[in-house]
């Protein structure tokens, strides 16, 4: 995913980003325990959903 697909006024653009910059960083280091990229990947979602509820509750 790049940063192109996203314009800068995209309220979750940023979030998008950083959990696809997280997600590229685990990808990258072999022998992660599986629990613990679920548990990122958990995280990162809630962060989305998050940000994606605030804006719609404007």
């Amino acid at each position: 995913m790049s940063d192109r697909q996203f314009s800068p006024g995209d309220p979750n653009g940023d979030a998008i980003r950083a959990a696809s910059g997280l997600a590229s960083t685990l990808r990258s280091r072999r022998g992660r325990r599986p629990v613990v990229v679920i548990g990122i990947a958990l995280l990162a979602l809630g962060v989305v959903v998050v940000s994606v509820l605030a804006v719609l509750s404007r």
